[in-house]
């Protein structure tokens, strides 16, 4: 029976009409209202004075361990080391910071075979190393107690792995172990690894990216842990006009365990020719895609990630107002390096506790490090403020993470 119109029971059934269509709009803006939050979530990761983060390594379980100093305002070399471990949200897991007092630094650090984070300590006023030591921490954030000694002057950490720490030098090119034991070197007059800038670890060995040492070819090569050379991959600079020479750069392991990188052909009167590459696990060139890069050839690439299974390259362009430079445009490639689609994202929109805000602001924010987990995709940036004294001109910066727009 059809309620008459004006009728109690009409009334009542309208009303309750209406409250079951507010309900609904109110759930679909508290939805929209949701993912705006979660499309501009942003974690502040510093304090007062001249800090420094840099991702290092994600544990097993999810969680992501930056490593870096903790600094104070006004003294740009008084740091403390600091270890900072995020939840896949970017809340806080733990935090130390290491009692030494200096100039110091946790410059690198990788999960070991044992479930322990090793990371490399180092104090170095004005640039000098002064001492460097192996530390270990259990996940949980607990000191281990363990310390090794490995100030050797001659030679920068340039890489850490589960087994392996790098340590370049003029000469040579030196491998220890995380007990300080040398386990084998190479010669950096050989293209073994002197002109690679990045290093990776499988089950058998070490693989690295960069160029030979005449630079004249892009190269990814993998040692045994005695040094033996098991494969090597050159891709030769081709004969552009303005080429003199070609690199890999911005290498990272992919989920089939293979290799994304950069190839870098330049030359000194030229802009550099561009191509993304994918590699094989035993280093077999599987394709290259240069057209990617012709989307955005006003701006460079500041970065590769690997995020739920698709390649994500992060292009930033030139200054703009402010002296900001964080435009930042993404580029979701799948496994075959066909393009996606694409994201954007203006770090001038972070709105950081504490830290000056709009156009009057003597900053500047950068990106530093895309950082994939499964709670989403997210940007490591920096923002920098200036004062008017060139001696305190690094009193503060600071370290962000965003969560940045996903295809």
């Amino acid at each position: 029976m059809i309620p008459a119109a004006g009728s109690d029971k009409a009334i009542r059934e309208g009303v309750r009409d209406m409250k079951k269509a507010f309900m609904i709009l109110l759930a679909a803006m508290l939805l929209l209202a949701s993912a705006a939050l979660a499309e501009n979530t942003v974690t502040d990761l510093s304090g007062e004075g001249y800090d420094c983060l840099y991702y290092q390594c994600t544990l097993p379980d999810g969680r992501v361990i930056l490593t870096g100093w903790k600094g104070a305002p006004g003294n740009w070399q008084d740091s403390r080391a600091r270890i900072l471990c995020l939840n896949p949200d970017t809340t806080a897991s733990w935090e130390y910071v290491d009692p030494a007092e200096g100039c110091c630094g946790y410059i690198k650090a990788a999960v070991l075979e044992n479930g322990m984070i090793g990371v490399v300590f180092e104090d170095a006023p004005d640039q000098e190393l002064a001492e460097r030591k192996l530390k270990f921490f259990t996940a949980g954030g607990t000191p281990a107690g363990k310390e090794i000694d490995l100030t050797i002057p001659d030679g920068l950490i340039d890489g850490v792995t589960a087994s392996c720490i790098w340590l370049r030098g003029y000469g040579s090119s030196r491998f220890f172990d995380w007990e300080g034991r040398e386990i084998f070197r190479t010669a950096n007059s050989r293209d073994l690894p002197g002109a690679c800038d990045w290093m990776g670890e499988t089950d058998d060995g070490l693989v690295f990216a960069g160029c030979t040492s005449e630079e004249n070819a892009a190269l990814i090569l993998k040692l045994d842990f005695r040094g033996e050379l098991m494969w090597k991959t050159a891709l030769p600079a081709r004969d552009l006009p303005g080429v003199e020479g070609a690199n890999l750069t911005d290498c990272i392991r992919t989920e089939d365990g293979g290799y994304v990188a950069q190839l870098v052909e330049y030359g000194s009167e030229i802009s550099a020719y561009r191509s993304l590459v994918r590699f094989s696990a035993d280093g077999r060139l599987l394709w290259r895609n240069e057209d990617v890069f012709e989307r955005c050839q006003e701006m460079w690439l500041n970065g590769l990630a690997v995020h739920n299974g698709r390649i994500v390259a992060e292009m930033l362009g030139s200054g703009d107002e402010y002296g900001m430079n964080a435009m930042g445009t993404y580029l979701w490639l799948d496994g075959e390096g066909s393009l996606l689609g694409t994201t954007e994202y203006d770090m001038k929109d972070v709105e950081l506790p504490g830290k000056p805000q709009g156009k009057g602001a003597n900053t500047e924010i950068s990106s530093c490090r895309l950082i994939s987990t499964r709670d989403g995709l997210w940007s490591l940036g920096a923002v920098e403020t200036e004062s008017d004294s060139n001696g305190e001109a690094l009193d503060s910066v600071d370290y962000f993470l965003v969560k940045l727009p996903e295809l």
